[in-house]
């Protein structure tokens, strides 16, 4: 639990709650003693965190009982910002697991009890929309379930706030009134419906006038949406005629084995043959907390970039990355240098803001995936010889076992998810071989994992789990349900290389799998156990070539610092 919480206080502004120690309920008995003990909640916000979870998941699942534009309950990363607009707003520190919420959320003095669920179905609904903007008005017809006691409780929560975006929840407690009086298909249908009314895609049914005044509220809240980013860009610095100059001193001193890319994805620093003149514009406009965090970003990089190359036997020996392979995201192999890339020019605020909370450990993990993946393209991550057959034989076990899945689904939907698998590739391929097929597409991710934990320190390798394994309800449509279904059995695989302690309590709490699969009879717990046990011996199977490399020690992991020149065939 020590380690758990040391993990969980680790990032300046922010405590998170973790998943492992949520429930329906609310917390661990044993999580909130350390918590406490720890000074890291006090016993009101333990009491105020049971309350609103209880009530949220309660709530979720009568609203999702009764529409279709509802979600089940599920449990996420509570995570608590300590330092208002520092901290980057409406952000997921854990990618499709996090409720972000500030402090001040959970305290007596400025919020309630009632405002602080309503955040929660707020957190979720960003996340399914993939935008701040329409949570507030998508999630309007919740208001009309509250009953006078907890709308009394929520006004009162609205008036109390300190986030940031409070002006914009103010605006929504002036609106309740006549928002109160709104019609709604299932929750407050209109007797007869009137002409002229119109039907939103929330279910709520307005007149002309009611729309107007709903798109004053929009634009309200907007405004206090765009006054947060103000206040977060005003929290940094200006940049100075010193900008930039730290950072083209440490690449000069430190010749670190990274890339350094901008627009377009054109190298700006690579060691040599640099564009020093496009850097020295771009370094120019660091603020000083921005020159700061892209220091610490680039010396994890390099450390990592490092211990790797240094793992190796032969690094000249590294395959060309695959024609798969794509050149974007937090960090990535660029192909031109066989270096790992950092684009100052991708994220529009690098130049401007620090990396938020948990992404300088993801970018660890993301380092020595990428630097994984060619190993693996090189074959040094590849099944052990001495189990060749019975790998064959966990697929053929597994091949079986989508079989009678697929036999037994409920005859209204099996021919559609059947048909979303796509045409066999040879006469007589049965849905399991073509579902295995799709899997092997992927065992590349897990090969590159299993390298990377013997490189990562367990606060990396967690934070690359938790940002890997959560709901893939936003990726696939209904009829996809096979595929999804292969895709989260597959990627509960991570979570054994994590220090998550019950992994299946972990993963039902938190990825809506139970509603998803369970619920409409695609398969049942024991089947799900069996799937993910034979998977798990599939990727087991998977071993590292130890006359191509040398893991390092654990003590070694954590460096991020560089290591020293290599060798020119480094």
């Amino acid at each position: 639990m020590q380690a758990l919480l040391d993990y969980c206080s680790s990032q300046s502004g922010m405590v998170v709650v973790p998943i492992e120690v949520l429930s329906e309920a609310g917390l661990d008995p044993v999580a909130r003693t350390a918590l406490l003990e720890r000074g890291l909640l006090t016993q009101f916000e333990c009491e105020r965190i049971d309350a609103m979870i209880t009530a949220y998941c309660t709530r979720a699942r009568t609203l999702a009982g009764a529409s279709r534009q509802w979600f089940p309950p599920r449990v996420q990363h509570l995570c608590l910002v300590r330092d208002g607009v520092r901290t980057r707003p409406y952000f997921q520190p854990f990618h499709a697991s996090s409720w972000l919420l500030y402090s001040d959320d959970i305290a007596e003095a400025t919020s309630s009890l009632e405002f602080a669920i309503f955040l929660l179905f707020q957190a979720e609904r960003q996340y399914l929309q993939q935008q701040v903007g329409a949570s507030l008005l998508t999630n309007l017809p919740y208001l009309l379930i509250l009953n006078a006691e907890q709308l009394a409780d929520f006004l009162e929560g609205c008036r109390r706030t300190t986030r940031p975006d409070a002006e914009g929840y103010r605006a929504l407690a002036e609106a309740l009134p006549w928002i109160r009086e709104l019609h709604h298909e299932r929750f407050n249908p209109p007797v007869p419906r009137r002409s002229g009314d119109r039907r939103l895609a929330n279910g709520l049914i307005v007149t002309p006038e009611q729309q107007q005044r709903l798109d004053t509220l929009h634009r309200r809240w907007m405004a206090s949406i765009e006054s947060v980013v103000v206040a977060h860009r005003a929290s940094t610095g200006a940049p100075s005629a010193a900008s930039g100059r730290k950072l083209l001193e440490w690449l000069e001193a430190a010749s670190p084995h990274l890339v350094l890319t901008g627009e377009r994805g054109e190298v700006l620093w690579s060691g040599s043959g640099a564009d020093g003149d496009a850097l020295g514009r771009l370094a120019s406009r660091l603020s000083p907390e921005a020159e700061r965090s892209v220091l610490a970003d680039l010396a994890v990089i390099d450390g990592k970039s490092r211990l790797f190359l240094r793992s190796l036997a032969d690094p000249d020996d590294l395959a060309r990355p695959a024609a798969w392979m794509s050149e974007g995201g937090l960090s990535y192999l660029h192909g031109d240098t066989l270096r790992i890339a950092y684009s100052l020019t991708d994220d529009p605020g690098r130049l401007w803001q620090v990396s938020p909370p948990y992404e300088r450990l993801m970018l660890a993990a993301r380092t020595i995936h990428e630097w994984g993946h060619q190993a693996a393209e090189s074959g040094w991550v590849r099944v052990d010889p001495r189990r060749i057959d019975e790998r064959r034989a966990h697929e053929q076990a597994l091949v079986e076992l989508l079989d009678r899945i697929v036999e037994d689904l409920p005859v209204s939907m099996k021919p559609a998810l059947v048909a979303a698998l796509g045409p066999p590739r040879a006469s007589g391929e049965t849905p399991g071989r073509r579902m295995l097929r799709g899997l092997l597409l992927r065992i590349d991710d897990y090969k590159a994992n299993r390298l990377a934990r013997h490189y990562l320190t367990d606060q990396e390798m967690d934070t690359y789990v938790r940002n890997n394994v959560g709901s893939r309800l936003l990726a696939y449509a209904p009829e996809q349900a096979l595929t999804h279904l292969l895709r989260v059995a597959y990627e509960y695989q991570y979570l054994e290389l994590s220090s998550i302690r019950d992994p299946i309590d972990w993963f039902m709490n938190s990825t809506w799998f139970e509603p998803l699969f369970v619920a409409p009879g695609i398969l049942g717990m024991e089947d799900f156990h069996d799937l993910t046990d034979r998977i798990g011996r599939i990727c087991d199977c998977y071993a590292i070539d130890p006359e191509r490399i040398s893991v390092p020690r654990q003590a070694d992991r954590g460096s991020t610092q560089s290591m020293g020149p290599l060798s020119s065939s480094d």
